[in-house]
């Protein structure tokens, strides 16, 4: 009699080892994790200092027409003036809803390497309240967006519309967003 074929016994094919594989993934989740963190905390404080200028703003305040240092850039405020409007045509005029504080300021750059001057930036302070450059007002004006050459200087007008009468006491100027900014005293 012949003996029948019988398959050998159902073996399960080796288990590959995943163990690389899942290190790598760890790895990778724990990397995302701690950029997510990372840039959660650098967003939230570069929106925390836009909102507050006087979080991280020095409380020593210079006064006009004195050098004051932030960054890459040494502010020189030289003149303040008010007006209901700014620009001369019919086409680059803009009216305040309130009133504009214009200051004129002259921006150094005494840094090493190219730094932008925003004026979206800059904040003024009147009466516990904080004010934003108004960067519509002054499309051609050298504090929109201006990038500052080491060694070069630009004097710029930065517009503030306030509510008709407002006090400003002072502006913190930066040289950037995450900058700690400089006081500069405007009565």
């Amino acid at each position: 009699m012949a003996t029948q074929y019988q398959p050998p016994a159902y073996q399960p094919a080796p288990r590959r080892r995943r163990t690389g594989l899942i290190i790598f993934l760890v790895i990778l989740g724990l990397f995302v994790l701690l950029f997510a963190g990372c840039a959660a905390l650098f967003v939230s404080g570069a929106k925390e200092v836009g909102k507050n200028p006087e979080v991280n703003a020095p409380k020593k305040a210079y006064a006009m027409n004195q050098p004051a240092g932030d960054g890459r850039f040494t502010f020189v405020v030289t003149k303040m003036r008010r007006t209901g409007h700014v620009g001369d045509s019919s086409i680059t005029r803009t009216d305040a809803q309130g009133e504009f504080v214009v200051l004129t300021v002259t921006v150094t750059n005494h840094g090493k390497t190219a730094q932008l001057l925003d004026a979206s930036n800059q904040k003024l302070l009147a009466g516990g309240k904080t004010y934003d450059a108004d960067t519509n007002v002054f499309a051609d004006s050298k504090a929109f967006l201006n990038n500052i050459n080491p060694g070069n200087s630009v004097t710029a007008s930065i517009a503030f519309d306030v509510p008709k009468g407002t006090r400003p006491t002072q502006v913190v100027l930066h040289d950037s967003a995450f900058s700690n900014g400089v006081r500069v005293a405007l009565a």
